[in-house]
C-alpha cells in the first residue's frame, strides 16, 4: 500500500479507501494526551470534529471556573463556533493569523511593556473578526531569528507574551511529530477505533 491509502479493513466511502481521522487534545497543565473523536467521512476537518463534540469533552474535566484554551491550527478557526464555547462553556482559543483574515482593528488595549514576560510583543490590538465576533491580535518577534508571528485570541486577560509562549509550545509539538513521521518514517497507523 502507498503512504496515502488507507488500512485494509476500513470500509471505503465511494468507492475510495479514506485513512482514518483521530482528533487528540495535549493538555500543558498535565501533559496528559487526551482522544477527541475520529473524523467521520472523507477526511473531516478537525473544526467539524470539535462541534460534534459535548460540552465535557470540550472542558476536558477543567472544573467549573478554569478556562480552557485550546492552541488551535489557523485553519481550525470559525469565530462563532469560538464564539458560542466561550460564551457558553468558558473555552477559548489562541491561533496563527491567516493572511486572508481581514480583521477590523476597533481599540488598543493596555499592556505591560516593561514585563519580562512580554519580552518580544511589537503590539496588541483588539479586532473585529467575522460576525463581529471581538478579538485581541498579538504580534510577536521572535529574538533569535526575527521573524514576526501574528496571534490571534478570544480570551482577553492572559499577558501577551503568554500568549505567544503558549502558542510556540504548541508548535514545538508539531516539530515532535513532525520529527517522529519522517526521521522515524511512520507514515502510517493501521487503527480506525478510538481504543485501538
Amino acid at each position: 500500500m502507498g503512504p496515502d491509502r488507507a488500512a485494509a479493513h476500513d470500509a471505503p466511502i465511494d468507492d475510495t479507501p479514506f485513512a482514518t481521522g483521530h482528533c487528540y487534545a495535549l493538555s500543558m497543565r498535565d501533559h496528559s494526551l487526551r482522544h477527541l473523536a475520529v473524523g467521520q467521512g472523507k477526511k473531516e476537518h478537525d473544526i467539524h470534529v470539535l462541534k460534534r463534540l459535548e460540552a465535557t469533552l470540550l472542558r476536558q474535566g477543567a472544573p467549573t471556573g478554569r478556562k480552557v484554551l485550546y492552541a488551535w491550527d489557523k485553519a481550525g478557526i470559525d469565530f462563532m463556533a469560538w464564539d458560542r464555547w466561550k460564551r457558553s462553556l468558558g473555552v477559548y482559543f489562541v491561533s496563527r493569523e491567516k493572511e486572508n483574515m481581514k480583521l477590523e482593528v476597533s481599540g488598543l488595549p493596555a499592556w505591560d511593556p516593561t514585563d519580562p514576560v512580554n519580552t518580544g510583543i511589537q503590539r496588541v490590538e483588539l479586532a473585529s473578526g467575522l460576525a463581529g465576533v471581538l478579538l485581541r491580535r498579538i504580534e510577536y518577534q521572535e529574538p533569535i531569528s526575527g521573524t514576526l508571528f501574528t496571534f490571534i485570541t478570544n480570551e482577553m486577560t492572559i499577558r501577551p507574551g503568554l500568549i505567544a509562549l503558549l502558542y510556540k509550545l504548541r508548535w514545538d509539538l508539531e516539530k515532535v511529530y513532525d520529527q517522529i513521521k519522517n526521521k522515524f518514517a511512520e507514515q502510517q497507523a493501521w487503527a480506525s477505533t478510538p481504543e485501538a
